[in-house]
């Protein structure tokens, strides 16, 4: 069975993607010569459909990239002579550059102080999460990068971390 290789299910939106489709015979082995007929296209998560062009490397694999314009889940369609891969399409989940990383101030401005993040965690609606071991809490942030809430507070009662 073809094969896409080297998709990541995570991405950034606004950064280019590569992938390769690898096409395989009936008893698994791959093709080494091209002239297949590859057809990708990528939905976004507002239903725009982008066409991606592959490159066929005459040894039976396609180089093919694409950047994601939108952020939210998307959806990669990929055939080989007309015939959906398995699997296709894939899910792959576009995200943002978080300032939290980028610019902990925005954090601190937010919240008042801003001692050691920890982690960062996002939704496919853009919402975003960080966490901050040392005040003990959790931020949650919208898709317009403003603090909707901190979560937690140093302590062992509930809503409290320790």
């Amino acid at each position: 069975t073809s094969e896409v290789r080297n998709l990541s299910q995570c991405i950034t939106v606004g950064q280019r993607v590569e992938f390769a489709v690898v096409t395989k015979y009936g008893n698994s082995d791959q093709c080494f010569s091209g002239g297949s007929q590859v057809s990708i296209d990528l939905k976004s998560s507002t239903g725009d459909i982008t066409a991606v062009q592959p490159t066929d490397n005459d040894d039976g694999s396609y180089m093919a990239s694409f950047i994601a314009e939108h952020v939210g889940e998307a959806k990669l369609s990929v055939s080989i002579n007309g015939q959906p891969l398995k699997g296709s399409p894939y899910s792959i989940v576009v995200g943002r550059n978080y300032p939290a990383i980028d610019k902990p101030s925005k954090i601190a401005n937010s919240s008042g102080s801003m001692s050691g993040l920890e982690g960062i965690a996002f939704n496919k609606d853009g919402m975003w999460a960080v966490a901050d071991w040392c005040n003990h809490c959790v931020y949650l942030f919208d898709d317009q990068d403003e603090l909707v809430r901190r979560i937690g507070y140093n302590g062992s009662s509930d809503g409290q971390f320790s």
